[in-house]
């Protein structure tokens, strides 16, 4: 499972770098027809809102892979009870996974009412966007189980060696 978990690694920022790249050219190309040419490009701004969009979101997986998001882990330094924070961990992360499958589920259903609307820079249905908030909830949830299994055997693994340095023996 890792080695898959690697590739989608590499695809999602092979992904993102490129969307890194494309927002970063559209927003040179909009300030240069602004400011220079005095030319208005409302699809510049809708690539560049939008591609970030997906940029952010396809991106979370590897993010939380790498546990690099940000977190308020003020619980953890107040208790020193290992069994009680692995819980809490693993409290966190089911709950990350809930939040994610709300998230794809909830845009899926947006999906009907999104092909209706139009992006008015770029002329296309607005399921694009919709589809951004469907996929990065997806891309993200084999990294969180990754991580809820991590966290798992982690906590295990410490309340097993707690168990056998006890004087219960």
């Amino acid at each position: 499972m890792r080695r898959l978990l690697d590739v989608l690694e590499k695809l999602i920022l092979s992904a993102a770098a490129a969307l890194l790249l494309l927002v970063t050219v559209v927003l040179v190309l909009q300030v240069y027809y602004r400011y220079v040419m005095n030319v208005s490009t409302p699809w510049a701004s809708e690539i560049a809102r939008y591609g970030t969009v997906w940029l952010t979101l396809i991106s979370l997986g590897v993010v939380a892979r790498r546990r690099e998001e940000i977190r308020v882990d003020f619980l953890e330094h107040f208790m020193r009870n290992r069994t009680f924070t692995a819980g809490l961990a693993v409290l966190f992360k089911v709950l990350e996974i809930g939040f994610m499958i709300v998230v794809a589920v909830s845009a899926v259903r947006l999906l009907p009412i999104a092909r209706t609307q139009t992006l008015v820079g770029l002329g296309v249905s607005m399921t694009i966007v919709i589809w951004s908030f469907v996929v990065g909830p997806v891309v993200i949830i084999p990294f969180l189980l990754e991580g809820l299994l991590d966290t798992v055997q982690t906590a295990f693994r410490g309340h097993a060696k707690g168990l056998k340095g006890s004087s219960c023996d």
